[in-house]
């Protein structure tokens, strides 16, 4: 391994991970790569190659198809079967004779391309430069669908897969999940008084305080305006208490425009947690649950922690009037949403064969219009 080699830099050149138990080959292709200026990572067995990839995540993988162990199908299937793994595009290398049916098995099996021996230089960096500038439009597109652009954290869509992820942990290992949700104090009031940049340090503020505990075990998202999400996999119920009341606790201190007129700010926490009982919990339930929890925080007053295992059932039955997270029902329309015109201005607008009543009158949304 070259001196001063990091695999882990990301701000270097891609790094490159070559499956092959043929050490010439190895050495072939990690020049022709160098020279490229990529960064180069070798394993001569298919089964190293495969926890090499799982601990430094390459940006490509070249695999050698005949080895012995594992080949390189066994390879790809079990890159391709790994969340860690699954997203990093392989390339096929062989020495066999090119045909049709080879070049389909190696692309139905999830390779990006496949190459033949021996390795002409222009023509490999060529198929690896299509595939890294491939796989780097994927992954920025996969990255605005799941990521909040203000915070970084992740967004609402991915906050309900880590729920659905977590509820799967807990099924099936019996271990207990920690869902809490976070809703900044009077943020529409200050958007209002100080303007919207103000509010945005607050929330960008908040989102950093939360960016400490993101961890394999533990995510955190914003899932719009103040209200922010945090999933802990593996946890209790006592961590989920203790880390929402720190974090109540360390944001309630941040002082900010210290230099002219301090303020301060406070913010609520939910907390519902999941044990892998009842089978048939889903991800909108637990969200329900931290929800109906915060909604209980907020009434309560400002800076408070609620968990919904604390919640008894005479102030439950008053917290959920109508399901508050149900995006999985289809919503009906509902006089809520109707605005109907003052009397005197539906009276200049009304038809002239309409009588001044009805005119005044609002329509119902079933009414068909005029």
């Amino acid at each position: 391994m070259p001196s001063g080699f990091n695999p882990l830099d990301r701000d270097a050149s891609p790094l490159i991970l070559l499956v092959d138990d043929d050490p010439e080959c190895i050495t072939l292709l990690r020049h022709h790569l160098s020279v490229g200026g990529y960064r180069v990572m070798s394993a001569n067995d298919g089964r190293i190659g495969v926890v090499v990839a799982d601990k430094f995540r390459p940006d490509l993988v070249i695999l050698d198809l005949n080895m012995p162990h594992l080949d390189g199908f066994g390879v790809c299937e079990a890159l391709k079967s790994r969340p860690s793994t699954a997203d990093i595009p392989v390339i096929f290398g062989t020495g066999t004779v090119e045909t049709e049916e080879m070049v389909t098995k190696c692309l139905a099996a999830g390779a990006e391309d496949i190459i033949f021996k021996p390795y002409d230089r222009l023509r490999l960096l060529t198929r690896v430069r299509v595939v890294l500038r491939a796989q780097a439009a994927r992954a920025e597109l996969q990255r605005r669908a799941t990521q909040d652009r203000l915070t970084g954290l992740a967004n609402r869509e991915q906050f309900v897969c880590d729920l659905a992820g977590a509820i799967s942990v807990s099924r099936r290992d019996r271990s207990e999940s920690i869902v809490m949700l976070s809703d900044i104090n009077g943020l529409r009031r200050v958007n209002k008084r100080y303007g919207f940049d103000f509010g945005d340090e607050l929330i960008l503020t908040f989102g950093r305080l939360l960016k400490r505990l993101v961890a394999p075990d533990c995510r955190a998202a914003r899932v719009g305006g103040g209200v922010f999400g945090l999933v802990l996999h593996r946890a209790t119920r006592d961590r989920g208490l203790d880390l929402a009341e720190r974090l109540c606790r360390t944001f309630s201190s941040v002082v900010f425009d210290a230099t002219s007129a301090a303020k301060q700010f406070h913010a609520d926490f939910g907390v519902a947690a999941y044990n892998g009982e009842p089978a048939e919990f889903e991800a909108d339930a637990f969200f329900g649950q931290a929800d109906v929890a915060l909604f209980a925080a907020k009434r309560r007053g400002a800076n408070q922690v609620v968990a919904y295992w604390q919640i008894d059932a005479a102030e439950l039955s008053t917290l959920t009037p109508y399901p508050r997270h149900s995006r999985s029902q289809v919503r009906q329309p509902t006089e809520r949403a109707f605005v109907g015109l003052p009397k005197e201005d539906a009276d200049e607008t009304a038809e002239p064969e309409r009588s001044n009543a009805s005119a005044g009158a609002p329509r119902t949304p079933s009414e068909p219009r005029p």
